[in-house]
Parts: structure tokens; sequence; C-alpha cells
């Protein structure tokens, strides 16, 4: 987990001890140290005799070039707004 994450992390983590599904998009570090962000699903598996999170189920999906393209875009929408005095 990104540090900058770890309180969504914590956040979601609640929510699952909540019984309740996660869906987030956070940034991991790859073992190398790369920065990768993610889109996660996550569903509680709960033992509903003891009212406990005993499990979690879902997917993590790698969004790193959607977010890599949608910075550019805003980055390219703000030069834009510049150039046309919209950003004043």
């Amino acid at each position: 987990m990104h540090p900058e994450d770890l309180t969504v992390d914590d956040r979601d983590m609640a929510k699952l001890r909540a019984n309740q599904p996660v869906i987030t998009e956070v940034r991991t570090l790859t073992k190398s140290g790369k920065t990768v962000w993610v889109h996660v699903y996550a569903h509680p598996i709960w033992d509903t005799e003891r009212e406990e999170l005993v499990g979690v189920y879902g997917a993590v999906q790698d969004i790193t070039e959607r977010k890599r393209a949608e910075e550019a875009l805003r980055q390219r929408a703000e030069e834009l707004a510049a150039l046309s005095g919209l950003g004043r």
C-alpha cells in the first residue's frame, strides 16, 4: 500500500469489518518500489453466527494507464483554458 493511502485502507477495512462491500481506487507499491494505481472490489465473507468478518473476496484491477491518461487530459484542459483566457 502506498503510504499516502493508508488511511483509505483503514477506512475500507472498517467497512469490511462492518459487513459492507468496498469499491475504491488506491495506490500500491510493487516490490521494486513502483507506484501502481488499482481499482479494488472487495466483499466481506461474514460469519452470521459469530457476527464477524472471516474473509474477503474480490478483485483488483490495474488502472495505472487510465490514471495517467486522466492526468494528461486534466493538464491539457488547464493549458487550453489558460491560453483561451478561461482560466481567469
